[in-house]
């Protein structure tokens, strides 16, 4: 992939179903200084189209408001587009490494963010992307402790993880 339009760390990737389109929300960008912090949470996201140019493209959000709508870098999600046109953004950690336990939804038809109401059971950084798919229905994630979340694909939604059920 080409180099970023600006230094990004901490961030997340998303490959939407069928592999057209990579998205990359969140990170940190330690070249952007303020007043109360050294690095900044980076608010831009970024697309490339793998099937035309390899150029990222920035994403003008329409409804983003820092420490609200997205307070995370990211780091530690869990990503997935769904059947229709949203990409789930689950658990993770805010900017001060703190887990996280929520699951927002990116419209990629409107370019908003929604709050989804949805809380895993436990607060969750996941040790990597690669969560096994289960019949295209449900994702089976691992968390840095070694929990196992299982999230329904469709609409993000927690299930309760039974080891004699699976």
């Amino acid at each position: 992939l080409p180099q970023l339009p600006e230094e990004r760390y901490k961030c997340t990737l998303c490959v939407d179903c069928k592999g057209d389109f990579v998205y990359l929300f969140g990170g940190i960008n330690t070249e952007i200084n303020n007043k109360d912090n050294d690095n900044e949470d980076v608010v831009k996201i970024l697309r490339m189209n793998l099937l035309k140019q390899l150029i990222w493209e920035n994403l003008v959000v329409k409804n983003y408001q820092k420490n609200a709508t997205i307070n995370r870098t990211s780091s530690g999600a869990f990503t997935f587009k769904n059947f229709e046109d949203y990409i789930f953004i689950v658990g993770g950690e805010d900017s001060n490494e703190n887990p996280l336990d929520n699951a927002i939804r990116f419209s990629i038809k409107n370019l908003t963010f929604e709050s989804t109401g949805v809380k895993l059971k436990n607060s969750a950084k996941f040790i990597n992307q690669n969560g096994i798919n289960l019949n295209e229905q449900v994702h089976c994630l691992i968390d840095s402790l070694n929990n196992i979340h299982l999230i329904e694909r469709q609409d993000c939604l927690p299930i309760d993880y039974h080891p004699d059920e699976i």
